[in-house]
């Protein structure tokens, strides 16, 4: 497809992105991985979370 469009390009037709973009094979929307969720209504706390950075006495 690449090729074709490089062809166009060549031949003076205007190519637009979004007119490519029409053409791509990969969805361009929000994906949501793991499906639709609503922590809203989930009614679980997060767990502790402790963010102190621990090091070792004798340094790195």
């Amino acid at each position: 497809m690449t090729d074709v469009l490089r062809q166009m390009a060549v031949q003076g037709r205007e190519v637009n992105p979004d007119d490519v973009a029409a053409l791509s094979p990969h969805g361009r929307g929000n994906v949501l991985r793991f499906g639709d969720y609503d922590t809203a209504t989930l009614h679980i706390p997060p767990g502790v979370y402790d963010s102190a950075l621990r090091l070792p006495a004798n340094g790195l």
